[in-house]
């Protein structure tokens, strides 16, 4: 009886040993984000690391709910089966999103960009950084366990960072917007490009 509880203890210790080993070798990332205010912007997430087959994690609120979460889309080549993403309804209690991101057919995800984010913010936000957060990141792994990596934090500019803040020349070269439609006419609150150059009207 002694040997049988001796030799369980030591596969249990080894079972934790190696998730935590294994839940060292992944890492994730994410990338910052520059937006204007009323427009969208993505961020991408990536991983490093074997034996993942999926991820959880929530999208916590930012700046009071100012730039808020709208939505995100599986990277299709991190995936050797069917990619999945989905974000749950946002909780107003705990200010932030569920996000649940995983292989349909079981297989094991391929390191690198697995998704994007997308936030948009809103008309009245003031421009500065803000301080954003991916709390309680959980891979599922291959071996059936789920490792807590904890948060990650990122940071989101609202502002016009590397783009001239002025006004178009005013010539005959023609105006584009970010999507490269002809813009005609006045034009909206908005990043377009003329004569090769970004420029914002406000």
């Amino acid at each position: 009886m002694k040997k049988n509880f001796f030799r369980s203890t030591v596969l249990a210790l080894f079972a934790m040993f190696s998730t935590a080993v294994m839940a060292q070798d992944v890492t994730v990332s994410i990338t910052d984000v520059t937006i204007e205010a009323g427009n969208t912007a993505t961020a991408t997430m990536s991983f490093t690391g074997e034996g993942v087959k999926g991820f959880g994690f929530y999208v916590n609120a930012i700046a009071e709910n100012k730039i808020t979460f709208e939505g995100c889309e599986a990277i299709e080549d991190a995936f050797a089966g069917t990619a999945s993403a989905k974000a749950g309804k946002f909780n107003e209690k705990k200010q932030r999103t569920t996000i649940s991101v995983k292989d349909d057919d079981g297989e094991i995800m391929i390191p690198g960009d697995f998704l994007t984010l997308t936030f948009k913010a809103a008309d009245d936000v003031a421009e500065g950084e803000y301080e954003a957060t991916i709390a309680d990141v959980r891979p599922s792994l291959s071996d059936g366990t789920e490792a807590k990596l904890g948060d990650i934090n990122f940071k989101v500019t609202v502002g016009a960072t590397g783009i001239e803040a002025i006004e178009l020349i005013e010539n005959n070269a023609p105006v584009y917007n970010l999507a490269g439609m002809l813009m005609n006419g006045n034009l909206q609150k908005g990043i377009y490009v003329q004569n090769g150059k970004k420029y914002i009207v406000k």
